[in-house]
């Protein structure tokens, strides 16, 4: 019997000894992997700290202290087979500076293929800045060098060619196996919160709010819409055409497209419900 708890004695401390071991190294690991983590977020931090330092929203790269977008119209063709959405973004600015010489816009996941304005349509100059190490956060700032200087309360038209890439976060592209019908693609957008510069080039904050138009061109036979009122639908043997129109001044985030087999249904004087047939 002494023998037998002697041994048992020995186990136990052994087995708690072990624990104790295995204990440690857990907190070690973790000790390390909390470092790693708080290094990260540090290094995070000190970019963020230093980009809102000098800006009056740091969530945008948009020079809005000296100038901003009265209205914004996208004509735009939406393609289900490269999951691309390519066209042009016109707008129409307002300096509000003495001497304004290049407009700032946020964009993300986009291809800029050129960039002209209502003064000079050979093309303007143009480049991509990563803004303090911040570009796979919060986007890059596109440059755009105009070809005169603006003064206060100038207004003029600067028109943005490019395309979508798979980069752009705010769209999700269904297959027609993830629809309700089971039959057609589905495309739509969520913006909130700055995602919108990957749908346009544009002031992306809520600093500035604006107008917009649209003209959308859809495969057939699905249609389209926006937050915005439709003003005219063409239907065309291959491809869709509607146009929209919001004329209350909104923020970019409340930007939204829906493309796929939709329909609309009124659920009040002006309230109204959008959505796939075989779920209305």
């Amino acid at each position: 019997d002494v023998y037998k708890r002697q041994v048992s004695t020995q186990s136990t401390w052994g087995i708690i000894h072990l624990n104790m071991r295995i204990g440690s190294i857990a907190v070690i690991l973790s000790l390390v992997v909390l470092a790693a983590v708080q290094a990260q977020t540090s290094e995070l931090e000190f970019l963020l700290s230093r980009h809102k330092k000098a800006r009056i929203d740091p969530s945008t790269l948009s020079n809005i202290d000296e100038v901003t977008t009265n209205h914004f119209f996208l004509n735009l063709t939406v393609d289900f087979n490269t999951k691309k959405l390519a066209g042009t973004n016109t707008l129409t600015l307002r300096s509000k500076v003495k001497n304004l010489v290049r407009v700032d816009l946020d964009i993300q996941g986009l291809n800029i293929i050129s960039v002209s304005s209502d003064q000079q349509h050979s093309g303007l100059r143009f480049q991509i800045n990563d803004v303090d190490n911040l570009g796979k956060i919060i986007g890059y700032q596109l440059s755009i060098y105009l070809p005169r200087s603006y003064g206060v309360g100038e207004v003029f038209n600067i028109t943005v060619k490019y395309e979508t890439t798979d980069e752009a976060k705010a769209f999700s592209w269904m297959t027609p196996e993830q629809t309700a019908g089971k039959k057609y693609p589905y495309l739509f957008t969520q913006c909130q919160t700055i995602a919108c510069r990957s749908v346009a080039p544009l002031q992306d904050t809520p600093a500035v709010k604006s107008t917009y138009s649209a003209l959308l061109e859809v495969p057939s036979p699905l249609t389209a819409f926006m937050s915005a009122n439709v003003t005219n639908y063409i239907v065309g043997k291959t491809s869709n055409y509607i146009t929209f129109q919001m004329n209350v001044p909104i923020p970019s985030y409340l930007l939204a497209i829906i493309v796929g087999n939709v329909i609309q249904k009124p659920t009040g004087a002006r309230t109204f419900v959008i959505t796939e047939p075989e779920v209305m």
